[in-house]
């Protein structure tokens, strides 16, 4: 059941107000909803309690308490004031403090890394030891990556209904764009190297989560010798 999976629960908000918001979005309500970290934040909370400064005291608790950064608080923000509006809407309060408020948070420009063809070269040549044959299907996912311009949500999101032959057809995760990108020698060898294989929900490439994608990739760059340029590279920074 969907409402054994959440977190909190609002002292003046049963369960159904939760489970029917859930329900509303599908996965992405639900995604909303247990990543806001209220239950931690506080046992007994009522949707009065968010006006301006108990809408504060959630952005200090997620900044001291949980060492979130600027853009991951921005984005907790957004999931509550999307749950408390949606609430609103619907006549479960009428509290609209959530309307005008905008914390101020600073943001920095994301660092870019780039990949060089001789250190993509260097990467596609690495050899990889027997005990760490994980690592081949990091390389062959963000090789992927790097061959099709796709984001890892993107390739993680991919499914063999996606691939048309001399290309693949996709609907991005975070712009919604709806792309056909055409495939070239070295996907086609990707794909072609799993194209028996039996993944999980008609997946065509092996992805890991992202954070075990990012791990073996600073160990995978570790082991091709290029990683003199910067100290732990993530799929979301690297590109060619």
């Amino acid at each position: 059941m969907i409402f054994k999976s959440l977190k909190f629960q609002f002292a003046n908000c049963n369960w159904r107000i939760i489970v029917n918001f859930c329900n509303f979005g599908s996965r992405n309500c639900r995604n909303a909803v247990k990543s806001c970290n209220l239950k931690k934040f506080k046992d007994d909370l009522t949707f009065d309690y968010f006006d301006e400064n108990g809408l504060l005291a959630y952005v200090e608790f997620l900044r001291l308490k949980e060492d979130m950064k600027n853009s991951t608080i921005g984005k907790q923000v957004s999931f509550l004031k999307w749950f408390l509006r949606w609430c609103y809407h619907r006549g479960y309060h009428e509290n609209r403090a959530f309307e005008t408020f905008k914390p101020k948070l600073k943001s920095t420009q994301k660092k870019v890394i780039f990949l060089t063809r001789k250190e993509l070269t260097m990467l596609v040549k690495c050899k990889i030891p027997e005990d760490k044959k994980y690592l081949d299907r990091v390389r062959d996912v963000f090789l992927f990556c790097c061959y099709t311009g796709l984001r890892y949500s993107d390739v993680s999101n991919l499914r063999k209904s996606d691939v048309k032959g001399d290309h693949i057809e996709i609907t991005t995760i975070k712009t919604t764009d709806s792309l056909v990108i055409e495939l070239n020698k070295y996907s086609k060898a990707i794909l072609e190297k799993y194209k028996d294989a039996d993944f999980e929900d008609f997946k065509v490439l092996p992805v890991v989560s992202n954070q075990k994608m990012n791990d073996y990739l600073h160990e995978l760059c570790k082991m091709a010798k290029i990683n003199e340029r910067y100290a732990r590279p993530t799929i979301r920074e690297m590109n060619v």
